[in-house]
C-alpha cells in the first residue's frame, strides 16, 4: 500500500505595472496557480487570443489594450509611434469584449493574487526590489505552509541586472529573512522568462494592470475589478486582503495600508454610481 503524501506544485507568475510617478499607483505581483491547472488555463487564453486577434503575432499587453480604448474614446488619433498602433483598426467594444473574456476565463481557475502597493514616492529605491520580492514570497510561504506542496517563483526577464539583483536578493531572503524563518514550500531557486513567451507573465500584466487602473479610478478597471479580481485576491479568515493578499509597500506616505483599504471601497461605490473616470 502507498502512503505517500500526494504534493502539488505552484507557480507564482509575478510582473509590475505603473511607473515612478508622485500621482501613480505601482505594482508588483501576480498570481499564485497549480502547474496542472496553468497548463489548463494556457491552452483558454493562446484560443481566445487566436479567436480575436489570428493576424497578430506580437504579445498583447494590457496597457497596449487599455490605451488603445482610451485614446478611441477621446477621438485622438493613434500614431504610429503609440505601442498600441498595432490595435488600430480593432473598435472599442471589440477590445473590451477581448478583456472581459481573459478576465472571465482568469476567473474560472482556483488562482490566488498577491500584489505589492506602493506609491512613486519611494523611500529607498535600491532596497524596494528586496523588500516587495520577500513580501511576495512570505505570503506564498504562508499559503503552503503545513503542506507537501511547493512554489516556483518566475518573473518577467528584464534587464540582465536587474534579474542578478533579483536572484542575488532571493537568496539572501530564504537564508536571512528574521520575519519568516522557514521557506521550505518554496523552491530554492528564482526563475525568470520572457513575456512574449508565457501565457503566465502575460496574465500577471493584466492583473497587475486591472488593480492598478481601479486605484486610477478608471471604470473599466474598476468593472473587471469588481467582477473578476477582487475574489480572487488571498485574503484572510474573515475576508481581509490588506496585508494578506494586497501589500501596501514602505513609501513616504504614513497610514498607506488605510488608504488603499479605504479608497478600493471608495472607487466601487463612485463606480457603481457612474462616477469613474472613462477608461
Amino acid at each position: 500500500m502507498n502512503n505517500k503524501v500526494q504534493s502539488t506544485t505552484y507557480l507564482f507568475f509575478i510582473d509590475d505595472s505603473g511607473t515612478k510617478s508622485k500621482d501613480n499607483y505601482i505594482l508588483r505581483g501576480g498570481f499564485l496557480i497549480s502547474a496542472s491547472e496553468y497548463i489548463l488555463l494556457s491552452k483558454d487564453i493562446k484560443n481566445i487570443n487566436i479567436k480575436y486577434f489570428p493576424n497578430i503575432d506580437k504579445e498583447i499587453k494590457w496597457s497596449n489594450i487599455t490605451s488603445c480604448i482610451y485614446l478611441k474614446t477621446n477621438n485622438k488619433k493613434i500614431k504610429e509611434k503609440n505601442n498600441c498602433y498595432y490595435l488600430k483598426d480593432y473598435n472599442i467594444r471589440y477590445l473590451k469584449k477581448y478583456l472581459y473574456d481573459i478576465f472571465e476565463t482568469l476567473a474560472k481557475y482556483d488562482i490566488k493574487i498577491i500584489s505589492n502597493i506602493m506609491t512613486g514616492k519611494i523611500i529607498n529605491p535600491e532596497k524596494i526590489i528586496e523588500f516587495e520580492l520577500q513580501n511576495l514570497m512570505q505570503r506564498a510561504q504562508y499559503e503552503l505552509k503545513g503542506k507537501q506542496d511547493n512554489a516556483i517563483l518566475i518573473y518577467d526577464s528584464d534587464s540582465n541586472e536587474k534579474i542578478l539583483k533579483l536572484k542575488q536578493a532571493y537568496i539572501k531572503i530564504l537564508k536571512t529573512d528574521i520575519f519568516c524563518d522557514d521557506y521550505s514550500n518554496i523552491v530554492s531557486n528564482l526563475f525568470c522568462e520572457i513575456s512574449t513567451y508565457s501565457i503566465g507573465i502575460q496574465m500577471a500584466d493584466f492583473i497587475e494592470g486591472c488593480i492598478a487602473g481601479t486605484l486610477r479610478e478608471y471604470s473599466l478597471s474598476a468593472d473587471l475589478y469588481k467582477q473578476y479580481i477582487f475574489k480572487k485576491i488571498r485574503r484572510h479568515y474573515d475576508g481581509s486582503v490588506i496585508g494578506y493578499g494586497l501589500l501596501p509597500t514602505i513609501s513616504k506616505i504614513e497610514g498607506l495600508r488605510e488608504e488603499i483599504q479605504r479608497k478600493l471601497v471608495d472607487i466601487i461605490y463612485n463606480y457603481e454610481h457612474g462616477n469613474c473616470k472613462v477608461s
